[in-house]
């Protein structure tokens, strides 16, 4: 299937495009992303900081302030683990790892809802 791009003022078609995988459009927001992240901390003499900030260990985070920590590992677990720290009545990090991979196998049902090709 191909997607095209046209002018809407002369209704030319300026472009087509094939329909890319899963793993190409994760590659390129992967790339896009780092592209990003590198210009980002671009100071005003065009050179980058060489660091790259990633999501901290939440766990050991909380342990620093004293607070009850959790980790989730499976969708199971997630339910139990938020009562527990309800019921304790202090602070409490839940750490729940997100697979955004999930995102694009809920943007192909939606998108059969919405517009069914």
């Amino acid at each position: 299937m191909k997607f095209k791009t046209i002018n809407p003022a002369t209704e030319e078609i300026i472009a087509e495009y094939e329909l890319m995988p899963k793993e190409k459009v994760l590659d390129a927001a992967k790339k896009s992303h780092d592209v990003f992240q590198e210009w980002k901390q671009q100071t005003h003499h065009e050179k980058t900081h060489g660091i790259n900030f990633n999501n901290p260990d939440f766990i050991k985070y909380a342990e620093s302030f004293g607070a009850k920590r959790y980790r989730v590992n499976n969708a199971d677990e997630f339910s139990r683990i938020l009562k527990k720290s309800l019921n304790e009545h202090t602070v409490s990090i839940i750490d729940v790892p997100v697979d955004y991979s999930e995102n694009f196998e809920l943007m192909r049902k939606l998108g059969q809802e919405i517009c069914p090709f």
